[in-house]
């Protein structure tokens, strides 16, 4: 289980192996990671999503890696 609170606004980043990598604005929406997903227009053919990664940065200064199955999510 992967507890993040949620943020009212600011900016998320979607890259690697999906279809547009980009900065996606949080506008005050609650946003799953299923509708980043969709946002971002899925997965490309060299994706694996079973060893995708969540990078959350808590601070100015440091990052937190989290590697996640992705078609668990979707189950």
């Amino acid at each position: 289980m992967i507890i993040v609170p949620d943020p009212i606004t600011g900016f998320y980043y979607m890259s690697g192996h999906i279809m547009r990598e980009g900065v996606y604005s949080l506008s005050g929406t609650n946003v799953t990671l299923k509708q980043a997903w969709v946002s971002a227009g899925g997965a490309e053919d060299l994706a694996m999503p079973e060893r995708s990664e969540i990078i959350r940065r808590i601070g100015p200064n440091k990052e937190v890696f989290v590697r996640i199955d992705y078609n668990k999510i979707w189950r």
